[in-house]
């Protein structure tokens, strides 16, 4: 008997384990047939699903089997499958939502019904008070500066669930963030520094920001100067950072008519962009936001719409985090990003135009 053909023996015994709910015992034939034949993506397949049922500690090598099947079969759609399933029981959203509609397009049209179904599941849970997997909690709490000990070792779903249960016992959990900036005076011989507003309704926030750059100020723009999220479109990525996952922009805002009432050319905030003409006070925030649709989140101005719905909250932004290396090698970046946009939505109008 070749190897192979004893290999087949073994699938055939595992599966009848497996269907005897006899996990361990299939999980030691479905080995014995990889050792046989490393190359058979069904196998690491098989032991994929019985790792699944054992317990919720393997989940992991639920994932490893099936990324090992996913390299040799790139369109063994019931190992997406497996692969998505895991990922959701470890309450990582984002990789279950990309790993579902990798089987969506490797599966019958028949099945499309049952994926779709298991998508909306799992986008449900994302923003779900309930169900919130760990860098949404976190990032919630660093927008109403909760501390968190020991957060880099916290790994496991039944430890997110009792950092949750801790959460909802704060005082501060369930209230309105308040929107943080980093006010950069015009003149240089005042200082940097923080201050925070109530997330009022547009209008009333619209009003404050107006007085906090100015009495003259009639009118301000709001930039963005940074987006975790554009940069991965600009890399070819088709929905960006990926629905579910936290990512983080940084906006700027100035009078857009400062030089011409004669303000002072305000040349920290022409450094920290990397122009020279932007004059006046100037304020940035750091925005930790949510991927719920793959579009791009498209930064509104007042009078051209509503504000973006995806905030989880902003940091308090210091000057030196402005000044680092990371930040500026981010903003010798956004040129080439920010001119991928432009095309890209020149391209998106003349395609509309032409349907």
């Amino acid at each position: 008997m070749s190897s192979s053909q004893h290999a087949v023996q073994l699938k055939e015994a595992g599966n009848q384990f497996f269907k005897e709910k006899n996990y361990d015992a299939a999980i030691k034939k479905f080995s014995e047939a990889i050792a046989l034949e490393p190359r058979n993506p069904t196998f690491y397949g098989n032991r994929a699903a019985c790792f699944y049922f054992t317990a919720k500690y393997r989940f992991p090598q639920v994932i490893t089997d099936c990324q090992m099947a996913l390299q040799l079969d790139p369109r063994y759609a019931k190992a997406w499958l497996r692969k998505a399933d895991a990922h959701d029981a470890l309450m990582q959203y984002a990789e279950s939502i990309e790993s579902y509609q990798q089987a969506l397009h490797c599966s019958n049209s028949s099945e499309y019904p049952e994926l779709q179904q298991r998508i909306h599941c799992v986008t449900s849970k994302i923003m779900n008070p309930t169900t919130m997997n760990l860098p949404v909690l976190l990032a919630i709490a660093r927008g109403h500066s909760i501390p968190i000990p020991q957060q880099d070792q916290i790994y496991s779903p039944s430890q997110t669930d009792a950092l949750r249960k801790a959460l909802l016992r704060h005082p501060k959990w369930g209230q309105q963030p308040r929107v943080r900036y980093l006010f950069v005076p015009g003149d240089e011989a005042h200082p940097v520094r923080n201050f925070e507003l109530e997330r009022v309704p547009v209008q009333k926030l619209d009003g404050e920001l107006k007085r906090v750059l100015g009495g003259a100020c009639r009118e301000y723009v709001e930039n963005m100067i940074w987006s975790d999220d554009w940069a991965e479109f600009a890399k070819g990525r088709p929905v960006g950072v990926g629905i579910g996952r936290v990512y983080t922009t940084y906006e700027c805002i100035f009078d857009a008519n400062a030089a011409s009432q004669g303000r002072p050319l305000n040349k920290r905030a022409c450094h920290v962009l990397g122009r020279g003409d932007v004059y006046g006070h100037v304020l940035f925030k750091k925005t930790n936001r949510i991927k719920m649709v793959p579009e791009r989140t498209i930064i509104a101005s007042p009078g051209e719409g509503s504000r973006p719905s995806d905030e989880l909250g902003w940091e308090i932004l210091g000057a030196d985090e402005l000044r680092s290396d990371e930040f500026k090698a981010k903003m010798r970046e956004w040129p080439r990003v920010k001119e991928w946009h432009v095309r890209d939505l020149g391209s998106r109008a003349r395609g509309a135009g032409r349907a």
